[in-house]
């Protein structure tokens, strides 16, 4: 074959598309893809809600958004996203406020590299995903 002239060290990504495709999708990219535009439509809201409830430190807030963004991290093959996320929705529910501001920043850098990942992964650097193929 045509080596890829890397040295087989393949630098883990932040989000996965073609495991997505083999995980979900049986080779459907369609599928993936699809997965791919449900994580920025609800992983980006339940970002969102992070943010807020941390900024006013309601804890069962960040708690659910933290289990939602770790539930949408899943979708895109991010074991890094669902760790940090997890370690946020740990830290709300044992109520450990010294350790939250550290988990946070780490959490939000790690999504950013995600979101990053998956608009260029579906070539949508900057236009928004407005596909409305039914109403849920």
């Amino acid at each position: 074959g045509n080596g890829n002239g890397n040295g087989g060290k393949k630098k883990p990504k932040y989000a996965d598309f073609d495991q997505c495709v083999e995980l979900f999708g049986e080779g459907h990219v369609e599928l993936a893809e699809s997965i791919y535009v449900s994580f920025l439509e609800k992983g980006v809201p339940a970002f969102n809600q992070l943010i807020k409830a941390w900024s006013k430190k309601d804890l069962p807030a960040l708690r659910i958004a933290a289990h939602s963004v770790k539930g949408v991290a899943g979708y895109v093959c991010s074991p890094a996203l669902q760790r940090a996320a997890y370690l946020v929705e740990m830290a709300a529910q044992e109520e450990r406020i010294g350790d939250l501001p550290q988990l946070i920043v780490n959490f939000h850098a790690i999504f950013q590299k995600v979101r990053v990942q998956v608009r260029k992964d579906m070539g949508l650097s900057a236009k928004p995903a407005k596909k409305n193929s039914g109403s849920k």
